[in-house]
């Protein structure tokens, strides 16, 4: 039985913290998101000063990587009308 005791003990502890983790995953909007916020400022230097081609044509590609299709799809949402007003491409 003392098994049982620790381990809903434990299982409460882990909910409570996914409840904190939850949370702030929460309060992270595309206002307050400092890596998004990063990434943009990254673009914005790449399409203000782009790289060269091999035929001396301005290179303004830029990939991004991630790991999961919610967060491409969260990228995409967040970026592509900040890309269409803002650097007007």
């Amino acid at each position: 039985m003392a098994k049982i005791d620790a381990w809903l003990q434990d299982l409460e502890r882990d909910k409570k913290q996914l409840r904190k983790l939850y949370k702030s995953a929460a309060a992270v909007t595309v206002d307050r998101d400092a890596k998004l916020a990063e990434l943009k400022q990254l673009i914005a230097q790449k399409i203000a000063s782009p790289a060269s081609s091999k035929l001396r044509r301005p290179n303004r590609k830029i990939l991004v990587f991630t790991a999961f299709a919610d967060t491409a799809t969260y990228l995409y949402e967040s970026l592509k009308d900040w890309v269409r007003s803002e650097l007007n491409p």
